[in-house]
């Protein structure tokens, strides 16, 4: 067991408490990850962040060949192969990404949450924390501008190896936040091996930086299950709001006086390196979730679309459509927009806010309301696209509703009326999501409301329609009188869980229409022309994995989904998401 030893003065640690504590951070992680430790540490009475110092690291050709001759010699030539293929996708999908300007996203996220930081900028003009960009955190001039800094201690977020003459500068030496349980897991990716092994645990660790890779007097730790259903990215989300916690517990005991540090022990274990390509299949195959980004069928992919959107085709069949006079109106269904889930129901508020910049862009947001107006009329207006949600998740009101007041477009939700003010959980999450989502609370329905969402019911329970027999009345109309009793106003609209065509039944039609809603929305995929019955309103579901190029393909028919339905129509029907 290793030493125990309160932070002395020893160790340049006072044992008494701390009414100023000047602190450096060291990272080359731009990451909103980064940006919650840092305000965390804010947070912590008698703590001042002097500077954030940013390692640029430059891909110089001397590391970029040392790189390359390292991975041959782990994988062989086929690593020759596998780097021309990286580097053509990463081409193709820095263009792709060009298509909604990363400023835009970044202003509008920074909009429409001004108390979170997106990157070390928004940070730095929110809080006024200077940020110093460097080439190398060992190099001298880093070294030079740390000593200038008078900091009491170092905090590494995410940084390379550092050498004794940086880590030694700051009075007290520096902490490094890591992602992994010392000395189990020293080393990098965070998670990764964690899942590899099949432990039922992840740790994190504060510590203090020496000459080894992880290997300082460890401050704390704390440690997260590994969920059954684990994903590698919802792991990594995980273990950053946990190291964020953690981080802040560790800065409270330095300040007050109270922080113990030990050695640790088995000095001489193996780092943990980042993972072959042949280790990271393994694990996809393991946790049956391929990456298809690691295909050249992915790459194909982007470059056709780059080729529709730049060689003018997606503009063409724009101009054609309006030409003709064929308007139509496309419905994007998403469930929820956190940061903690990655499956075909999840998409980060990054990426939403993504989408709503592109649909500003090239499209009209309309309501649901004035869809239905126009069915009415038959005089749909050109090229627009309406924003619904399903289920009862609250982060459509923390998240999604904050991007879309900034982007100024209207929404729907559709609510299971069931799980409102409780902690219950859809079969769906139980079998497939890693983490315990929140759901509705009668406020926030209401506040959602007060925001100009219009509110729509998903049934009480959240059941198969098409399964459930004679209970399928009472779910049309005990969720919708549940829902007009917390709003105090009628609710007309209907969507089906588990939208498929085979749940879309004319029986559960007629029953919607006999319990009085004026419009039923499915979830099989398709688009909304003037012909189109409001009590068969087809749409289909965004995730994640949508960048904009793909949903602007999608939008316009030009998917590879879309090419191939127009071939084999039977063979390449929308499959809804598992909702």
């Amino acid at each position: 067991m290793g030493q125990t030893s309160c932070c002395g003065l020893e160790k340049g640690i006072p044992r008494r408490a701390m009414l100023s504590f000047k602190i450096v951070i060291l990272t080359d992680s731009d990451l909103p990850a980064t940006c919650e430790s840092i305000e965390a540490i804010l947070r912590v009475s008698g703590i001042s962040i002097v500077a954030i110092v940013f390692d640029r690291d430059p891909p110089t050709a001397r590391k970029k060949w040392a790189s390359f001759k390292r991975n041959i010699r782990r994988e062989g030539y086929g690593y020759l192969y596998y780097k021309i293929f990286v580097s053509i996708r990463d081409f193709l999908d820095a263009r792709a990404q060009a298509i909604v300007p990363a400023l835009e996203v970044e202003r509008t996220l920074a909009d429409s949450f001004p108390q979170r930081s997106f990157s070390l900028r928004s940070l730095s003009e929110r809080t006024g924390i200077p940020t110093r960009e460097v080439d190398d955190l060992n190099g001298p001039e880093a070294v030079e501008l740390i000593r200038g800094l008078g900091a009491d201690l170092g905090v590494v977020l995410g940084a390379r190896t550092l050498k004794r003459s940086t880590f030694s500068v700051p009075r007290m030496g520096c902490i490094s936040l890591h992602k992994g349980k010392v000395p189990e897991y020293r080393g990098t990716p965070p998670g990764f091996w964690e899942l590899y092994d099949g432990i039922p645990q992840a740790g994190v660790t504060v510590h203090f930086v020496d000459d080894g890779l992880n290997t300082g007097d460890v401050l704390e730790e704390d440690q997260v299950e590994i969920d059954r259903c684990e994903h590698p990215r919802t792991l990594r989300s995980k273990l950053d709001v946990l190291g964020t916690d953690l981080l802040r517990r560790v800065m409270e005991d330095l300040t007050q006086g109270r922080a113990a540090r030990r050695q640790q022990t088995d000095q001489g274990s193996k780092a943990r390196t980042c993972p072959t390509r042949a280790e990271r299949r393994r694990l996809h195959e393991k946790l049956g979730i391929p990456d298809p980004t690691e295909s050249w069928k992915y790459a194909y992919k982007t470059l056709l679309y780059l080729a529709f959107y730049y060689g003018g085709i997606w503009h063409l069949v724009r101009a054609m459509r309006r030409l003709l006079d064929r308007p139509r109106a496309s419905i994007l269904l998403y469930h929820r927009v956190n940061d903690d889930c990655y499956d075909p129901l999840t998409i980060s508020p990054r990426r939403f806010a993504e989408h709503m910049m592109l649909v500003r862009k090239h499209y009209r947001a309309i309501s649901t309301e004035d869809l239905l107006q126009a069915l009415k009329s038959e005089r749909l207006p050109p090229d627009c696209v309406l924003i619904h949600f399903d289920d009862c998740y609250a982060d459509v009101y923390t998240n999604a509703a904050r991007i879309l007041k900034t982007a100024g477009f209207p929404a729907c939700s559709f609510v299971s009326s069931a799980f409102v003010d409780t902690h219950r959980r859809f079969q769906h999450d139980i079998d497939r999501c890693p983490v315990r989502l929140a759901n509705f609370t009668t406020e926030e329905l209401r506040a959602l409301r007060k925001c100009g969402f219009t509110i729509g019911s998903h049934t009480i329970n959240h059941v198969d329609m098409g399964k459930c027999g004679g209970e399928a009345y009472e779910e049309l109309t005990g969720s919708k009188r549940q829902l007009q009793t917390i709003l105090d106003e009628p609710v007309t609209l209907f969507s089906y869980p588990f939208g498929g065509r085979e749940n879309v039944t004319p029986e559960v039609l007629e029953l919607a229409q006999r319990a009085g809603y004026e419009a039923v929305f499915s979830a099989y995929g398709g688009r909304v022309t003037n012909k189109t019955s409001p009590f068969d309103i087809p749409r289909f579901g965004v995730s994640e994995d949508f960048r904009c190029l793909d949903l602007l393909m999608e939008l316009e028919g030009l998917s590879l989904r879309c090419l191939k339905e127009r071939v084999f129509p039977q063979r390449a029907r929308w499959k809804p998401s598992f909702s």
